[in-house]
């Protein structure tokens, strides 16, 4: 809409012909005044103009999109050698087992090199707070808990457990049955004493020359608060609550697997440290025959069925 402004100004002015005369009688003198009157009239004029709105519409615009497909393209599986005697399939190679190297070892024995995982360090035994960290990765060893197919907290010398409903304790039941190996003597079952007497000794806090790897996860989890034995179960109070207590600061996995492995009070006792620092006692399914601090370990069988499985190559 538009508006126009339109002003017009009238000016009247009336002269000597519409005077109005004003006689006066001052002093004997008729005195004759005129009078301008200006009138000023605004007027204001509006003007309505119609605009016209185009209307503008956005259509949309259908768009052709090119799928494309990705196609797996089967590729013949190929095997590269196979000692299968008989006719080759398609893309099969097969090797005459004639043609096979003889073996430099004897039968029943396997050599292989240890490269730099610290296996075969300077300490061969079962001692808690310096063993012999290598027995874990040879079976010679087992923890109260040890990563499994479904979970990294499954038991394994424990048999159950229960924490307390304020977190501020864990008990742990110990396996029943479970034989020490006999190097050296015969050190009978794991019990509850023996797994006490392992978390406590290789914890830093109650034992100062404990040297073992990651022992002061064990400080951080228990303090200097020692774990108690009763009967079959182990009682450890928290310092601090860690809710990887059981996947992996008393686990055969600990940071290394050198904390809690168990090992029998009994031959500390009866042998001393000298003895146990040089002879490795454990539960694994395998066992040291001989052990050369930094060149090699000798690994066999246990000679009786193990609890968890039988050895084997």
């Amino acid at each position: 809409m538009f508006r126009r402004r339109l002003i017009l100004k009238l000016f009247l002015l009336t002269l000597a012909s519409a005077l109005t005369v004003f006689s006066m009688a001052c002093a004997g003198e008729e005195k004759i005044v005129e009078v301008e009157k200006i009138v000023e009239v605004e007027k204001i004029v509006e003007v309505e103009k119609e605009v016209e709105v185009e209307k503008i519409v956005e259509v949309e615009k259908e768009v052709e999109v090119e799928r494309i497909v990705e196609v797996e393209k089967e590729v013949e599986k190929v095997v590269i050698a196979t000692a299968v005697p008989g006719a080759a399939s398609p893309g099969q190679v097969t090797l005459d087992p004639a043609d096979l190297p003889n073996s430099k070892s004897k039968g029943g024995e396997v050599r292989m090199a240890v490269v730099s995982f610290g296996a075969l360090g300077t300490s061969g035994g079962s001692l808690p707070d310096v063993p012999f960290g290598g027995a874990r990765n040879l079976g010679g060893a087992e923890s109260l808990f040890a990563p499994g197919p479904q979970n990294f907290d499954e038991m394994q010398l424990a048999s159950d457990w229960s924490l307390a409903s304020d977190l501020s304790s864990v008990t742990i039941t110990i396996r029943d049955g479970v034989k020490f190996h006999a190097t050296g003597g015969d050190w009978g079952n794991v019990t509850a004493e023996d797994m006490a007497w392992v978390i406590n000794r290789t914890n830093p806090a109650l034992n100062p020359e404990s040297i073992a790897a990651s022992a002061a996860n064990l400080t951080a989890l228990f303090g200097d608060t020692p774990v108690t034995a009763s009967g079959n179960t182990i009682t450890g109070t928290f310092n601090n609550f860690d809710v990887r207590w059981a996947s992996n600061l008393l686990n055969q996995e600990a940071s290394g697997g050198l904390t809690t492995f168990a090992t029998s009070k009994k031959a500390f006792d009866e042998k001393g440290v000298d003895w146990l620092k040089t002879n490795f006692v454990g539960t694994g399914p395998m066992q040291v025959s001989e052990f050369k601090p930094g060149i090699s370990v000798t690994m066999e069988k246990v000679p009786y069925d193990h609890w968890r499985k039988n050895a084997s190559i």
